[in-house]
């Protein structure tokens, strides 16, 4: 596995943690993996939204640099894994990207790809700054959990 795009809405909050987050670990942990993140009706363009900004700073990670962009068919084809924050996400994808069974084998949820059968990471856009701090520490679990996988199955 080399590249691995995380999926949200709009690619300003949920994706945009998981994304960096999960870049900040993988640098940590030395693993050597490329980590993007999109949205599947995401502006080109745009920054993270100022509460993304504000928890990720909070836990010492710089995500100054991010700008927003839609999914496209050439990042379904270049991704070795898709990870959505939603069922519904995961629907778009699989409706409107995915053209073969391959390309579904690499379509998860965030939770389902680490093996939790629960609800989706609910948005916590237009929210105060403890919904992204509650939000922020539920990826987080998550990406703890996804980098334990990926740990295991590269030994």
């Amino acid at each position: 596995m080399k590249k691995i795009i995380f999926v949200c809405t709009g690619n300003t909050c949920r994706s945009v943690i998981a994304e960096y987050y999960t870049r900040s670990v993988f640098i940590r942990e030395n693993i050597g993996m490329i980590v993007e993140s999109r949205g599947v009706h995401a502006s080109r363009g745009e920054m993270a939204n100022t509460n993304t900004i504000a928890v990720l700073d909070e836990n010492h990670i710089d995500c100054s640099t991010h700008v927003s962009r839609p999914f496209t068919f050439e990042d379904l084809q270049e991704a070795d894994l898709v990870l959505t924050m939603t069922q519904d996400h995961l629907f778009i994808l699989k409706n409107i990207f995915s053209k073969s069974e391959k390309d579904n084998a690499k379509l998860f949820t965030l939770k389902e790809y680490v093996g939790i059968k629960d609800s989706d990471i609910r948005d916590p856009f237009g929210c105060d700054l403890e919904t992204y701090k509650f939000c922020f520490d539920e990826i987080k679990y998550l990406v703890d959990l996804l980098v334990k996988k990926i740990k295991e199955e590269i030994r």
